[in-house]
């Protein structure tokens, strides 16, 4: 973990430009394939900006990537407003942040999240997502909101049922 100072820094009242990374994460636990989800950051406090970017995520059977965030009372799955466009498509979600779709074989090239605490006394998060696959299949944009009940502390990137394991990618996020 490291943090970088990002521009000139801001005007009054706007905030900090300092941003701290995560560890670069292998989604396929050093080949593995048996993991169903990976916690990116935990232990979180003040946190307000959030981005996370993956590469290559893929599973090993048909399932949903997604972003899963979390207060003291540990990660929630349930709950999320997501609205996804794909490509002509289009998908609503409750399941969490959703990255991509029956992955199982297809690796998403690139997904992009940007999370921003919009309320803070009622946590209020919303999430700005992007993404594609290298074959050009789909592209995939969305918006969402999750409240939570107390302050974000965690972060995980996981599959939504539960049945499938990354078998490919990485993950990074970071946060001020």
């Amino acid at each position: 973990m490291f943090t970088h100072f990002m521009g000139k820094g801001a005007a009054a009242g706007e905030g900090s430009t300092l941003w701290t990374y995560g560890d670069l994460i292998d989604l396929t636990n050093s080949g593995a394939d048996d993991t169903t989800a990976w916690t990116l950051l935990s232990g979180l406090s003040g946190v307000t900006d959030i981005e996370v970017i993956m590469h290559n995520g893929g599973l090993d059977d048909n399932d949903e990537i997604a972003l899963h965030i979390g207060d003291a009372g540990g990660f929630e799955t349930t709950d999320y407003g997501m609205s996804i466009t794909i490509d002509s498509g289009s998908d609503h979600d409750t399941r969490g942040f959703t990255a991509d779709e029956n992955t199982k074989g297809v690796n998403t090239a690139a997904y992009f999240a940007v999370y921003r605490l919009i309320h803070m006394s009622n946590n209020i998060w919303i999430a700005v997502t992007t993404g594609g696959r290298h074959n050009g299949s789909a592209t995939r944009t969305g918006f969402g909101t999750k409240t939570l009940d107390t302050e974000l502390t965690q972060i995980q990137i996981s599959t939504c049922d539960g049945t499938a394991s990354f078998d490919n990618g990485t993950a990074r996020a970071r946060w001020m």
